[in-house]
């Protein structure tokens, strides 16, 4: 999915996706690295589950 796509679909204007994009994405690559690391399984369980747990909220929040 473009990046555009998915910013109308969160109702997100350009300015603040390409200001998203600046501050987090540019640690996407070093994150999952890190996470790949076998001995960093635990901390991916961790992450995996705290992602979880915020899309839920967020969906609940949105639905409001």
């Amino acid at each position: 999915m473009s990046y555009e796509d998915k910013n109308a679909i969160n109702v997100m204007s350009g300015e603040y996706a390409k200001a998203q994009r600046k501050n987090y994405l540019k640690e996407t690559a070093q994150i999952h690295t890190f996470l790949a690391a076998p001995e960093n399984l635990e901390l991916l369980r961790m992450y995996e589950a705290v992602v979880d747990e915020f899309q839920m909220k967020i969906i609940a929040k949105r639905k409001d």
